[in-house]
């Protein structure tokens, strides 16, 4: 995605507390996030966030999409935090079923073996 909006700009520049630090390049892939979390328009935000990141801290680029989804009050849900994929899955579905993405219902777990 090349970034020519320059609200894009703006959002991840308030988000990255190192901005000033960055070459064009870095911020180029910073104002993405900015899309990947806001849509396209910067006005039609991702209903939720499925991410991981390195023991669920939330650094680098996906941490600045995480920035991002957290002032805009979007959910995120980070699988770094969870020690297991059967964890993942488990706290997934909770997470789905919190937000009302999922009727508890409609989700079967199979273990996949």
């Amino acid at each position: 995605m090349i970034v020519n909006d320059e609200r894009a700009f703006e959002i991840a520049k308030r988000f990255h507390p190192y901005w000033h630090n960055l070459k064009q390049g870095a911020q180029k892939l910073q104002s993405r996030n900015s899309h990947q979390v806001l849509g396209w328009d910067l006005n039609t935000p991702s209903k939720f966030i499925i991410c991981w990141t390195k023991k669920g801290k939330g650094k680098g680029g996906t941490g600045q999409a995480i920035r991002i989804a957290t002032e805009y009050k979007i959910p995120v849900f980070d699988a770094g935090r969870f020690d297991s994929v059967e964890n993942v899955r488990l706290m997934l579905k909770e997470f789905l079923i919190e937000y009302s993405y999922l009727e508890e219902d409609n989700f079967k777990l199979e273990n996949k073996k």
